[in-house]
């Protein structure tokens, strides 16, 4: 096992419906009112923070609250719900699975006729080694040594990534490890998990421990062993 520390992680989940919201009356001010409700008294909520994008066709009528007004955001569209965190420290974690709770719950309350159809989440996650092991040693498993033996009149560059895709009937996830463009010695993970099939809207605490189960499933044969 190698060891390994998250040095900042990037969480992106789209929830989308059943049925798209065709009759949007009201539902602006339904949204705002929810997340204003679900963030306070957490957040310091301002009137700018809220946005909202129209057009000539349905798709591209978006609600969005911005986090203090920057990369964060959640958003409402008519095919579906978005939450999106880029460059998370690794202890925001907490906070932001809260603020998904709060919202989503909310979101069901206020919206019961938005069924779930599919949930797509997306990780991107930066792991720096800790062992005494650099990031190519590491990733030398994924390479194609072939290369300079068959390019040896030239000159070669070895990007060794792997990548796989595990599944069930009803979900899929697919994993990509390779090396990491923003930090020294460290990983680049890229989880892709979708649940195909979401008959009822599901309790989040459910969800989260399926999503957990399925990220263990995904990084324990990366043989990587997370530390603080």
């Amino acid at each position: 096992m190698i060891k390994v520390s998250s040095k900042e992680d990037s969480i992106i989940v789209n929830i989308y419906f059943v049925t798209p919201i065709f009759d949007w009356h009201g539902v602006s001010t339904q949204f705002f009112e929810l997340i204003y409700s679900a963030l306070t008294p957490k957040f310091i909520i301002s009137p700018r923070d809220f946005t909202q994008t129209s057009g000539d066709s349905l798709g591209d009528i978006v609600v969005k609250y911005n986090f203090f007004g920057g990369k964060d955001f959640v958003s409402l569209s008519a095919e579906n719900l978005s939450f999106n965190f880029v460059r998370l420290s690794p202890s925001d974690g907490p906070l932001i699975l809260d603020i998904i709770n709060s919202v989503e719950s909310r979101f069901r309350e206020r919206f019961p006729n938005c069924q779930y159809s599919t949930i797509r989440l997306t990780l991107f996650e930066h792991t720096k080694i800790v062992d005494d092991i650099s990031v190519i040693d590491y990733l030398t498993r994924f390479s194609i040594p072939s290369v300079d033996e068959f390019c040896s009149e030239t000159s070669t560059s070895l990007f060794p990534a792997g990548k796989f895709k595990i599944f069930e009937n009803d979900w899929q996830a697919t994993c990509t490890v390779e090396k990491s463009e923003i930090h020294e010695n460290a990983l680049f993970l890229h989880l892709d998990l979708d649940f195909l099939r979401v008959d009822t809207n599901p309790i989040f605490e459910t969800m989260l421990n399926r999503v957990k189960f399925i990220y263990k499933l995904c990084t324990g044969p990366l043989e990587l062993e997370w530390v603080n």
